[in-house]
């Protein structure tokens, strides 16, 4: 049984290749990308101080170096690719980089023979948190290497849950504006939360929900957001984005945005993971907070204006 996602990039898409120059889309990056929207996935349900359960848990999916995935993932064809120069720092228009600038892709997600279909759904709800709210490449935390799903083919879906294809079916058609994609995206991370539930066999979330260790999509994170700057186009957009933070870093200092946001020194990953969608009304961005909550990143949020919480706010962190 397998799922076919044709996909398409919105944003350049900064990727490494074995020939100079040419940027490519593989495997492995794509791979390592569902791991980590997987343990967020993992994380919301067993709560933030299982590490062992978690590895547990991640190994049943995409596998560990003591035994193979249940679960293949598949580049089967990529077609329209335009590949050229682009701005890692659009924001001080420098970096040009080569980027995969555009292009589609079609990933094929499959379980391996006489598999259960619980490991691909879990998987199959990876690759939506990866693909709704991250990104593909470096820079993909601020908005480059955004994908889209464009169109599915379930035909060979045997056994996958009616909540699953209906989503995935969902976001092939484009939202007609914010508060649309911020009602899709609220139902897609709930449906998320339910099935990880159902394949722990768990009730409900565990309730130690501590500042975490590793990425946590909380039942309800009450940190991500839909924000349409006034841009028309997605590359607009991602510029927007980046002189936002530039202002918000202005204004707080090097050190105190860094607490908040990821620094270079020390090199401290961002937990703000944007995402540059389209709808119908114009290119809008999803940000995603992955970390306690912060009264500068509320205060960052609060500065983007039109925007729409994907949730309410749930004191899931104290």
């Amino acid at each position: 049984m397998n799922v076919d996602l044709r996909l398409r990039v919105v944003t350049p898409a900064f990727l490494g290749s074995f020939k100079p120059n040419e940027p490519e889309a593989r495997i492995p990056p794509i791979r390592g990308a569902m791991r980590y929207w997987l343990r967020a996935l993992i994380g919301g349900a067993i709560g933030t101080n299982n590490l062992a359960r978690l590895h547990e848990v991640e190994e049943s999916v995409f596998g560990s170096t003591r035994g193979n995935s249940p679960v293949t993932v598949r580049l089967m064809e990529t077609t329209d690719l335009n590949r050229g120069d682009a701005k890692l720092l659009p924001h001080r228009d420098t970096g040009d980089r080569k980027a995969m600038c555009g292009g589609r892709m079609k990933l094929r997600i499959a379980a391996k023979p006489l598999v259960q279909p619980a490991p691909l759904e879990m998987a199959l709800w990876a690759s939506l948190m990866w693909l709704t709210l991250g990104g593909l490449g470096c820079r993909s935390r601020r908005g480059a290497g955004s994908l889209r799903l464009e169109a599915a083919d379930t035909t060979l879906a045997v056994g996958l849950s009616q909540s699953i294809l209906e989503v995935i079916t969902a976001w092939t058609t484009r939202p007609a504006n914010g508060p649309a994609l911020a009602s899709l995206l609220y139902q897609t991370l709930n449906d998320a939360h339910q099935y990880t539930l159902r394949y722990l066999q768990l009730e409900r979330a565990a309730a130690n929900m501590q500042e975490p260790s590793f990425p946590v999509l909380p039942p309800c994170n009450a940190l991500v957001r839909v924000w349409r700057p006034v841009d028309d186009e997605p590359l607009d957009a991602e510029k927007a984005l980046m002189t936002c933070m530039s202002e918000r870093k202005a204004a707080l200092g090097e050190r105190r945005f860094a607490d908040a946001f990821g620094g270079i020194t020390p090199r401290r990953a961002s937990p703000l993971h944007a995402t540059i969608h389209q709808t119908d009304d114009g290119p809008v961005v999803v940000l995603t907070y992955l970390a306690a909550k912060n009264p500068d990143v509320n205060d960052l949020f609060n500065t983007m204006t039109p925007s729409w919480p994907v949730c309410p706010d749930s004191g899931v962190y104290p």
